[in-house]
């Protein structure tokens, strides 16, 4: 088996969920010691944007990847599947499969990813909605997701249950697990700044909970377009002197706010337009490290927590008040809190694991 890993999102070049777990999967690849490539964007007059991985990284060269993205990638993995000659591609989200299609010889295997509003949510220009829509149709792509919810939404568009399969997502190793004595005071999300995450919310339930739970503090950690609206959010219900926003944190300073952390919130919900948490791969990263994660029963979310065992879904992630009644209900029982966090971190080491998640992919 030889397999290149095709994906529109690459750390060093783009952030966020698919950045992750593109690098997760690669580590997983490496670990596995399967002959490997990553093909991405961001080469050319941008090379050096890609970071460096766990394999070797080809850059395809490129200026308008929006517009004309179809022939980039087309020109790149033509010219890779020359060089390096896969027998399986998979490819990270549909973006690039329109010109991947368009060049794909016989006898190579095609699986993509399928996550959340990459399927659910409305697209523009209009012709990349015809695009999507072709990729669907095409019999020779396999679909993977982290979710049945998104096996559902595949099959609302046409596709096959056959041609889809679920495989249990993983992260990167974390640092050694600190074991957590004091009480559970501390909230925590990371993630990008614009509604669906619902850091809004959980601003209003700390908010509410202010005369019952005096030494509750809450960290945000993140950037995006939302944060001007939270910042004002902040200052209307007066708990500046507990509520943070700390702009994006990478590296050791990430670990630290996970290591100040006694409970991480994100209660994810679904925006109109279809735009939703399609898994939360930060909730399975917070569960590796030891914390107890509150999440939205929403699209995907609802299946990256294990209610009662790695911690608590809220039913209306929309609603401040259901988000303050699992903030409570965290703060108030440290016994179970210690014991949805000790259960992330075995799911963790029984399955989330990145070689597990190399294992699941190429199977």
């Amino acid at each position: 088996m030889r397999v290149a890993l095709v994906t529109q999102d690459w750390p060093g070049f783009v952030g966020g969920g698919v950045a992750t777990l593109s690098w997760v999967l690669a580590e997983g690849l490496a670990a596995l010691g399967v002959p490997a490539e990553v093909w991405t964007r961001g080469g050319g007059a941008r090379r050096g944007n890609a970071a460096p991985g766990p394999l070797p990284v080809r850059a395809f060269p490129g200026r308008a990847w929006r517009r004309r993205g179809r022939r980039h990638w087309a020109r790149g993995i033509s010219e890779a599947l020359a060089d390096f000659a896969p027998t399986r591609l998979v490819v990270t989200t549909w973006d690039p499969m329109p010109g991947l299609l368009s060049v794909l010889p016989d006898g190579v295997d095609v699986s993509c990813f399928a996550f959340g509003r990459d399927v659910t949510g409305a697209l523009s220009p209009r012709p990349r909605e015809h695009d999507r829509a072709a990729v669907w149709r095409d019999p020779r792509v396999r679909w993977l997701t982290l979710t049945d919810w998104m096996i559902d939404e595949l099959a609302a568009r046409g596709i096959p249950r056959e041609r889809a399969r679920r495989v249990a997502p993983a992260v990167s190793e974390p640092p050694p697990l600190e074991r957590r004595s004091r009480p559970p005071h501390r909230l925590l999300t990371v993630g990008r700044l614009v509604p669906r995450k619902g850091q809004d919310r959980t601003i209003e339930a700390v908010a509410g909970l202010r005369d019952e739970l005096p030494g509750l503090t809450y960290s945000v950690v993140g950037e995006g377009p939302d944060r001007a609206r939270l910042e004002a959010l902040v200052d209307r219900h007066g708990v500046r002197d507990r509520v943070t926003l700390h702009g994006r944190l990478v590296g050791e300073a990430l670990e630290q706010a996970y290591r100040d952390a006694d409970v991480f919130v994100m209660p994810a919900r679904v925006e109109e337009g279809g735009d939703t948490e399609g898994y939360g791969l930060v909730y399975l990263e917070a569960g590796a490290r030891g914390l107890p994660v509150v999440g939205g029963r929403a699209a995907g979310a609802a299946e990256a927590v294990d209610p009662e065992r790695t911690g608590l879904l809220v039913d209306r992630p929309d609603d401040a008040t259901s988000v303050a009644h699992a903030i409570r209900r965290a703060v108030l029982s440290p016994t179970d809190a210690a014991r949805w966090g000790t259960e992330g971190r075995r799911r963790f080491e029984r399955g989330g694991r990145p070689v597990h998640f190399a294992r699941e992919v190429t199977s």
